[in-house]
């Protein structure tokens, strides 16, 4: 029997599993585990009491003791309430894991949901990773209930499954109700899903009614001139939403705007911070009001010196495809919000016009707002893609900025940086890294996901000669064969027109090519003789920046 007491961590709030299983070895070590599971009972005193029944009753209080005062010292101060019973070790043990081993749904929903999070980290070894996903693994098995079958785990998963599916921002109150019941069966789920939704609706015919109703009684309250100064001007005797201050400072900031002068550089005449008003009015003057602007945005430019500024009226009247405008995210710490030019690059797209002041004191206006999805890479492969949220399109930068400090104050991240590089980690994984260049600019490592949105498809019908078209006017032999192997899913013909006999581009295209005469000799072997072509640079550049291209043909195989 072991002498010496144990030599672990006590327990605490979030070391149970670990805990337990050090603990139950030092308790079969010591020869009381029998006794604290409950399998070694106390002896009874039989009637007439002989020595040797009254010594094995001592011996048992005697372990018993000793169980029950190590388990009370191998506990933290703050974990000791859970005791009911400091006598009863079988009594102490069951509290401890009735409280840190809670068989509810939502208990073994975030187990789950912390199984499959889990990632690699940079400097992990497989054996390290392998032992994480076990011990989590034992946390989900320890968590489950004892008569629990397989069909009962194939409808719990099927719950969590559409409860993680859930956007935690908009559902965060539904998503806690579930997670609070005793029971999450799959038809439970179901009806609560049903519920939520119909009440959702429900909402949200019945509020343009109660916002009539409210704005119908406050026109018929008859009220004094409000005495609460101006959040504008700090008058009193008016709202900021109707202090003629405010318009005609908008006025100004907007004739200052068109006076501007014109920058002559597009690259090195960046303006070093911008300034943004939250609330989508223009910037008050720097002469008093400087103190109202809330968000600052770095290395921002225009997108060319010769073009104009946009107004506040018409933001939106931008080509969606800036060809001048650069395709590379830029990491600034000056930065509040994400700006980008790229409209096609908007995933989702929310129309919205912000002015945003430039350290030159000219203004210019966002056109909406949106998210945007970004494809890391790191160590030469692709990792998993990140979306940004929050990404103002503003037509005429030139830069794509990405702000640290947002992604750091309100979504959690974590941002190192070294000489050469910065780290964006969130919960410990490092979702997307940059790269430092030699102007001190840190560049991120990956590409930009476009949004892809089929115009022609959608307003055409998808006959031989709409996909002759949209495969660059590929032959119409390999786009019948296309269709008839089965070569490329969903593509659909749902018109039997016959294409027209005639195609302009391709006419078009083929006058421009001079004849090539076929030639009487050709190399007998493979990569023998290879014709090469460069083409470029192109006007308009790939989502990947590029813009060459070069072509390679063998002589032998013309492949």
């Amino acid at each position: 029997m072991s002498s010496s007491g144990p030599n672990f961590d006590k327990l605490n709030a979030t070391n149970y599993s670990t805990w337990a299983g050090e603990m139950q070895a030092w308790l079969q070590a010591s020869g009381l585990w029998r006794l604290v599971k409950g399998e070694l009972l106390k002896p009874e005193i039989p009637s007439p009491t002989t020595q040797a029944t009254f010594d094995s009753r001592e011996a048992w209080n005697a372990k018993a003791d000793k169980a029950a005062g190590w388990l009370y010292l191998m506990v933290e101060p703050d974990q000791r309430v859970h005791f009911t019973d400091r006598d009863d070790p079988v009594k102490m043990w069951t509290d401890l894991r009735a409280v840190h081993l809670q068989r509810r749904p939502g208990t073994r929903f975030n187990a789950y949901d912390d199984l499959f999070n889990i990632r690699k980290a940079e400097d992990e070894s497989l054996q390290s990773l392998i032992n994480r996903v076990e011990e989590s693994m034992k946390q989900i098995q320890n968590l489950r209930p004892d008569d629990i079958d397989l069909k009962g785990l194939d409808e719990e998963l099927a719950s969590m499954a559409l409860i993680r599916a859930l956007p935690t921002e908009e559902y965060s109150s539904f998503i806690s109700s579930l997670l609070l019941k005793d029971k999450l069966d799959k038809a439970a789920v179901h009806q609560a899903f049903v519920t939520e939704d119909t009440q959702r609706r429900r909402r949200a015919i019945d509020l343009p009614s109660s916002s009539s109703a409210l704005s119908a009684a406050s026109r018929g309250l008859k009220t004094a001139k409000s005495t609460d100064p101006c959040g504008w001007c700090h008058k009193t005797g008016h709202t900021e939403a109707k202090c003629w201050r405010k318009d005609k400072d908008r006025l100004k900031a907007q004739e200052d705007t068109q006076n501007a002068p014109p920058r002559s550089k597009r690259r090195g005449n960046r303006a070093n911070k911008a300034q943004e008003d939250s609330d989508g009015s223009p910037a008050p003057p720097a002469s008093g009001e400087a103190s109202r602007v809330t968000e600052f945005a770095g290395n921002a430019s225009t997108s060319s010196p010769s073009t104009p500024i946009a107004s506040p009226t018409s933001p939106a009247s931008s080509p969606p495809l800036q060809l001048d405008a650069d395709f590379h995210w830029i990491a600034d710490t000056g930065a509040t919000s994400h700006m980008t030019p790229h409209r096609h690059w908007f995933k989702k797209y929310t129309p919205c016009c912000i002015p945003i002041r430039l350290a030159d004191n000219s203004v210019i206006y966002s056109a909406g707002m949106g998210s945007v999805v970004f494809q890391p890479v790191m160590g030469g492969k692709m990792a998993g893609a990140v979306e940004f949220s929050r990404v103002l399109h503003v037509p005429d930068l030139w830069s794509n900025l990405l702000s640290c400090l947002y992604l750091t104050r309100n979504k959690g991240f974590n941002i190192s940086i070294s000489s050469h590089s910065m780290a964006f980690r969130l919960k410990g994984e490092t979702l997307f890294t940059a790269s430092i260049d030699s102007t001190n600019s840190a560049v991120l490592n990956g590409t930009t996901i476009a949004s892809e949105t089929a115009f022609s498809i959608s307003t055409l019908p998808a006959d031989l000669s709409l996909w002759h078209r949209c495969f660059a006017h590929h032959n119409y032999a390999d786009v019948k064969k296309m269709i008839q192997q089965e070569l490329v899913t969903e593509l659909k013909i749902d018109s039997s027109a016959q294409p027209d006999a005639v195609c302009e581009p391709c006419l078009a295209g083929k006058m421009h090519s001079l004849p090539f005469l076929p030639s009487a000799n050709h190399n007998r072997s493979p990569l023998e003789l290879v014709h090469s072509d460069l083409h470029g640079p192109l006007p308009v550049p790939t989502h990947n920046g590029y813009k060459y291209w070069m072509t390679f043909i063998d002589d032998s195989t013309c492949f």
